[in-house]
């Protein structure tokens, strides 16, 4: 059994999870990614719910902006639009980003779920090649439907900091990375794939952050945070369990060199991964 596997359900016996990691083995990453969003719809139906059994009264755009509100803050919260679900926002962003000819790739809890461990999610991560006057020009396409300064993204980029985008439609935050922002970037999005049925768009593919690429940058952020994120630790611990023995190790353990993360690597193969 990996290092991974052991307690990555608390509440199931050995043997269940077992079994249950085997299954999940099976699963395309594009199921992952569809069951990640199931979930998310879920959990934002719940919110919904309760705020409907408040106040009978309450309209639908009354509902995502408190959602709005809840998720991100009031002050954001106040700007709410109109219905439209998670698909839809990101085929917005989607469509702009290839009308301005900008590399992209999904990664973050996504790419997580695409590899490891689906679970629900609060935003999307998206890793993409921007400059800091594209990121300008790419938030001034997307004001009329996102919450978002063309001047604070610009500014952002030009620190190789992320920004966000949240559509006010669907309650969505979407989080752009310049490529930069962690080391292996570059390699991050020249070694994306291509994943279908992942129900982030109608029809075909999406592109999506390679597992090994997911786990360098969740343990770097992890290292950012002060390795106090639990969720961090599970979604990349998660991967490992699903995915470790396919896994690059060579591409992996340059990476995690270069990057400092070499002992968390090390803490999560369980010893030396090589």
């Amino acid at each position: 059994m990996l290092e991974g596997d052991r307690g990555l359900i608390s509440d199931t016996d050995e043997q269940s999870q077992a079994i249950w990691i085997e299954l999940q083995r099976r699963r395309m990453p594009g199921q992952q990614i569809q069951r990640a969003l199931e979930m998310t719809r879920l959990v934002r139906s719940m919110f919904a719910a309760n705020l409907r059994r408040e106040d009978p009264a309450i309209t639908e755009l009354e509902i995502r902006r408190r959602m709005v509100a809840a998720y991100y803050g009031a002050e954001v919260g106040e700007a709410g639009g109109g219905r439209n679900e998670i698909p839809g926002a990101f085929g917005e962003l989607v469509t702009a980003l290839e009308a301005m000819e900008l590399l992209y790739a999904v990664g973050g809890s996504i790419a997580s779920a695409a590899h490891g461990m689906a679970r629900a999610m609060q935003n999307v991560d998206m890793v993409v090649h921007v400059r800091p006057q594209e990121a300008f020009a790419l938030a001034g396409r997307l004001a009329s439907s996102f919450a978002v300064d063309p001047e604070t993204a610009r500014e952002a980029t030009a620190a190789n900091r992320p920004f966000n985008l949240i559509h006010m439609g669907s309650a969505m935050k979407f989080d752009i990375f310049p490529m930069m922002f962690f080391a292996h970037g570059e390699d991050e999005l020249g070694r994306r794939q291509m994943q279908e049925g992942t129900g982030l768009v109608a029809e075909g593919a999406v592109p999506v952050v390679s597992a090994e690429d997911i786990v360098l940058a969740k343990l770097a952020w992890y290292r950012r945070g002060g390795e106090t994120s639990e969720r961090q630790w599970r979604d990349v611990e998660a991967v490992w369990t699903m995915r470790g023995p396919t896994l690059d190790w060579p591409y992996l353990m340059r990476w995690a060199s270069e990057m400092g993360t070499m002992d968390l690597l090390r803490r999560l193969a369980g010893g030396d991964p090589s």
